[in-house]
């Protein structure tokens, strides 16, 4: 009796050791699936919103001047771009240090920090000079199908040969890329931005 005892628990073992290791893969897969969903969320969700506004919005210096480089998209215009002072961890945005707002639907989307764009007029002008290790904040607001968002920087963040990305987003994370690296991105950009409170 015990021996065949012995054999039938063998046998038994033997046939479930596919369905065991069935499961192992299942479970894995699982867990896969998961973490992959995981990062998705972190990195925008389901409307790709958060690869988006990562994307859109980048800044730059050249010859003392610093630039503010946006990506708009079809059917989109900037409508306001304002400068503001900052708390050393950037949990707001605090006194406007400059700020242009279009009086047109107008194309621009490159604009200088202090200076005049075409379409737009002067709220605040810019009458101090920005240090190194001052937290700054660039808002953007857009019409048409976009929005509004953000990044916050200090000047030493940024170098002369290229655009400083804040992110996270489709082309990293605090990352410095030039100027066709970050235009190539707009079409894929557009593609992704959902109809913001702008639209």
């Amino acid at each position: 009796m015990r021996q065949t005892l012995y054999v039938l628990s063998r046998s038994i073992l033997g046939r479930g050791r596919p369905l065991l290791i069935s499961l192992v893969v299942a479970g894995m897969l699982a867990y896969g699936a998961l973490a992959a969903f995981g990062l998705y969320a972190m990195m925008g969700g389901g409307d790709s919103s958060g690869l988006v506004w990562g994307t859109k919005l980048g800044v730059s210096e050249a010859s003392g001047r610093l630039f503010v480089h946006v990506l708009i998209c079809p059917d989109e215009f900037v409508r306001d771009v304002r400068l503001s002072s900052s708390d050393s961890s950037f949990a707001s945005s605090g006194v406007t240090l400059w700020e242009i707002r279009s009086t047109t639907r107008s194309t621009v989307s490159d604009f200088v920090v202090g200076a005049s764009s075409l379409g737009f007029v002067a709220r605040t002008r810019l009458t101090v000079a920005l240090t190194e290790n001052q937290p700054l904040i660039v808002e953007v607001t857009t019409g048409g199908n976009g929005g509004g968002f953000a990044i916050d920087f200090h000047l030493r963040d940024l170098q002369a040969t290229s655009i400083y990305i804040n992110g996270p987003g489709l082309l990293g994370e605090k990352a410095h890329v030039t100027a066709a690296r970050f235009h190539s991105v707009r079409s894929k950009l557009c593609r992704l931005q959902p109809n913001g409170p702008g639209g």
